[in-house]
């Protein structure tokens, strides 16, 4: 089995390198940001295709569809029709709690975010891959540049592909100082 090394360069400018994954001693460091999540926590990662209950609930709905189709031809549909009307009664529920909470928010989540100065932000690096997309590319970076956060605490990264340069070129005409294109190579 053959590995291959990715090669990242982000650039901040004309040929300044930000970060660079290139030799087999970097690998390693790859290998974790990669896998780590597979490797701990492979419930929350996308390799796998299914959770165990997403397959538990297909292995269900096996089980139930026959059942339902038995009690219809046997004259029961008054009892499918309850069985159906639970599911649908909890997915109201569970819509009209959420619609509860977006038009009277908790007064302690209010109170508690605006407790937060700027310097007890987190940071956050917001990676936004494009291809081919030069004519969105300056209302791409406009809507970048009014998200409200502090500035120290927001990275964005543009990433293109090596073989795209028309919107690489339109991404550095509209970008200001602090947004930050990449370019991929694989």
């Amino acid at each position: 089995m053959t590995s291959s090394v990715l090669r990242v360069s982000l650039e901040a400018g004309r040929g300044q390198s930000l970060a660079r994954v290139t030799d087999s001693r970097d690998s390693s460091c790859l290998d974790t940001a990669v896998n780590a999540l597979r490797t701990n926590a492979p419930e929350m990662s996308a390799a796998s295709p299914m959770a165990v209950w997403q397959q538990i609930a297909i292995y269900g709905i096996g089980v139930v569809t026959p059942s339902a189709i038995a009690l219809l031809v046997m004259g029961h549909a008054d009892w499918l029709a309850a069985i159906l009307t639970l599911p649908f009664a909890v997915i109201v529920l569970l819509r009209c709690a959420a619609l509860w909470h977006l038009l009277w928010p908790s007064a302690i989540i209010k109170r508690d975010a605006r407790a937060l100065s700027d310097r007890d932000l987190p940071l956050y690096s917001v990676l936004i891959p494009v291809y081919k997309e030069s004519e969105i590319a300056p209302a791409l970076v406009e809507a970048m540049s009014a998200l409200t956060y502090p500035a120290g605490k927001l990275e964005i990264f543009f990433i293109t592909e090596a073989n795209d340069p028309k919107t690489r070129a339109a991404l550095a005409a509209a970008r200001p100082a602090s947004h930050k294109i990449g370019r991929a190579h694989v």
